[in-house]
């Protein structure tokens, strides 16, 4: 049984959630009501990235096999599938995401205590 938070939780509350949201409101997006909402999708490909998945497909399949996960890990209720993170990929503006991850160009430090366990902590 688990308990706690996921690691890659812990490394996602580090990340200004507020400051994204405001960028979102900001843009003339569409697509911000969609499911997945924009947050979520920073969160997939993110999570996508630090898993070295090599296209949408094999994203789609691990967050389909941690579907009772994806509410915990941050990705909404339901598991992603791979139409509509393409569509979300394709239709919404890039210049959001970019933005954000220019914003103070957050660097994260990952590094395990054998007493302790993981730490996370951001290097700035």
């Amino acid at each position: 049984m688990h308990f706690g938070q996921y690691v890659f939780t812990q490394i996602a509350s580090f990340l200004p959630k507020r400051y994204f949201e405001r960028l979102v409101a900001k843009s003339c997006d569409r697509t911000k009501n969609w499911t997945p909402s924009p947050w979520s999708q920073v969160l997939v490909l993110m999570f996508g990235q630090l898993m070295g998945c090599k296209g949408l497909r094999e994203l789609t399949d691990i967050t389909t096999a941690h579907a009772k996960k994806s509410f915990h890990l941050g990705f909404g209720k339901t598991p992603v599938n791979k139409s509509t993170l393409s569509k979300a990929n394709n239709l919404r503006d890039y210049r959001i995401f970019e933005e954000f991850a220019n914003h103070r160009n957050f660097h994260f430090v990952i590094y395990y205590n054998s007493v302790n366990g993981v730490k996370i902590g951001t290097c700035n």
